[in-house]
């Protein structure tokens, strides 16, 4: 069993580590943010780490299809309200941990302890030395399997180079290409590499399976169109995210990000994403993401807020079809306009839980009906 936590990456890292063994002929389910996924079948799951009864049925059916291994996503919500518990887990990855869920952990610290529950429940730990709660996370673990791009640790990425829209990089002298766009997916890869590694396989063997990796919904999707824009769903929805995001682009293409903040996020982070946005020349078309007991008018102007602050463009539009047409419309080819913070969810939730249906993929197909 694979425990996989932080702020940011999980999914990406567990599909990481799910396709790698696979690949490698070592059966792995996947359970997380996009539902179970036993190779041969898949099955719905209500939240990131599905409560204890639910994950049960999940790993008993996986069981029955002879996998071997599972990776999973836990949330700190997960961790701290023990939809886990009694869990014993081979390995538990730390990919990062930034500002988030301030909400229900109050505290960076309480969030931090909340994450570091996997590590306690397991085995092994790979965590991210580049990050400093990944270095805190160390201090407590000193025999964690150590993976990095700046610091010294025992899987580093270097050597590294843009291919087309991929990535090449060596990790302890043995060459890896990725199929993904931006640096943190090597960060995401170097957890699956470490683990590999670490249950025996060579790292040649590693760097097969891995090239192979396409990518997880909508995280950096392109949406296929014929009007030469590069359409790009993403769930990015953290500060961190954002930069992550925005800082690997082309300098020379215009960008369009359609995005709003949840209305459980923080002032801080509202204006933290406007701000960013901001700072790498994206042009903010501001709208509606799950607004629940805040208002869309407080939310985007909080935004708008941090936009201005660093002397960035920005509309505010309400509707959120209506702001992708915007974001399309005006975009030329080859520039970029990316659809942030949905993903793969389903609905658009607002005040008193009440929620009405949405499809990010649905609406950018509609609009390019339309246009």
């Amino acid at each position: 069993m694979i425990g996989v936590t932080g702020t940011n990456g999980k999914t990406t890292t567990a599909n990481l580590i799910a396709f790698v063994l696979n690949k490698l002929g070592s059966p792995c389910a996947n359970i997380g943010t996009d539902g179970a996924d036993l190779i041969n079948k898949t099955m719905p799951t209500e939240h990131t780490t599905p409560e204890i009864t639910d994950l049960n049925e999940i790993l008993i059916e996986a069981k029955k299809e002879n996998i071997k291994n599972a990776v999973m996503e836990t949330s700190s919500h997960g961790l701290y309200l023990k939809r886990n518990y009694g869990i014993d887990y081979e390995y538990g990855v730390f990919t990062n941990l930034s500002m988030e869920h301030m909400d229900f952990h109050k505290t960076m610290d309480n969030y931090f302890k909340a994450k570091m529950i996997l590590l306690n429940n397991s085995k092994k730990q790979v965590v991210n030395l580049d990050d400093d709660y990944g270095k805190r996370a160390k201090e407590i673990f000193k025999d964690a399997l150590t993976i990095s791009i700046n610091e010294d640790s025992k899987y580093r990425a270097k050597n590294i180079k843009r291919v087309d829209l991929g990535l090449e990089f060596t990790v302890n002298g043995v060459k890896f290409h990725l199929n993904r766009f931006g640096h943190y997916d090597i960060y995401n890869s170097l957890c699956a590499i470490a683990i590999a590694n670490d249950l025996g396989y060579k790292l040649e063997e590693i760097s097969k399976a891995l090239e192979n990796f396409i990518g997880v919904k909508s995280r950096f999707e392109f949406i296929e169109n014929k009007l030469g824009i590069n359409i790009v769903v993403d769930f990015a929805h953290t500060p961190e995210a954002f930069e992550n995001l925005f800082k690997d682009l082309p300098k020379d293409k215009k960008i369009y990000a359609v995005y709003g903040i949840n209305g459980d996020r923080t002032y801080d982070i509202r204006k933290a994403v406007g701000k960013i946005s901001a700072k790498y020349g994206v042009f903010s078309v501001i709208t509606t993401d799950d607004p629940k007991f805040d208002t869309f008018e407080n939310i985007s102007q909080q935004i708008k807020e941090g936009v201005d602050e660093n002397k960035g463009e920005s509309i505010i539009i309400k509707d959120r079809k209506e702001a992708i047409k915007y974001g399309i419309s005006h975009a030329k080819k080859g520039d970029f306009v990316f659809m942030l913070g949905k993903g793969e969810e389903k609905f658009l939730k607002f005040n008193a839980n009440i929620k009405t249906y949405y499809n990010e993929k649905e609406t950018i197909r509609e609009v390019l009906e339309e246009l």
